[in-house]
């Protein structure tokens, strides 16, 4: 299995921390990861990653902005892998599920569960995880 994992948000980081170390660690298993500059001041996740996309001004608003850049700039990152990993609700995840979803790679979305139903609260947290998880393939 090819793996990439995708995030953008040093909480996601900080929960993906530990499973990025143990799938480095299964030898069957390669791992690419990328950093999305959604919070281009986000420094302390220790050089983990093997790419990063930036988020240039392409848009007016930030959270097209994120979705501008991701659309356009991990499509090509993807070719190798088999499998997406997103974690969460943030708009790098949506987006980077839309590109495998659009590439046809298995998305596999932790922390899939959470819902409060209210496409409103939070706003636009619940929106994206609702939308990530109808196209996951392995809901964790």
């Amino acid at each position: 299995m090819r793996l990439c994992i995708v995030y953008g948000t040093r909480p996601e980081f900080l929960k993906l921390k530990v499973l990025i170390e143990r799938c480095r660690a299964q030898a069957s298993l390669h791992v690419y990861v990328i950093k999305v500059l959604q919070h281009a001041d986000m420094h302390d996740d220790d050089g983990s990653f093997d790419s990063t996309i930036p988020c240039e001004n392409l848009c007016r608003d930030r959270l097209s902005n994120i979705g501008c850049n991701v659309l356009q700039k991990l499509p090509p990152l993807l070719s190798s892998c088999t499998h997406v990993l997103v974690q969460g609700d943030t708009a790098t995840a949506y987006y980077a599920a839309v590109c495998a979803f659009q590439a046809k790679k298995q998305i596999v979305h932790l922390e899939a569960g959470m819902r409060t139903y209210d496409l409103e609260h939070p706003y636009p947290e619940e929106g994206f995880r609702q939308m990530i998880s109808r196209i996951t393939d392995i809901h964790l």
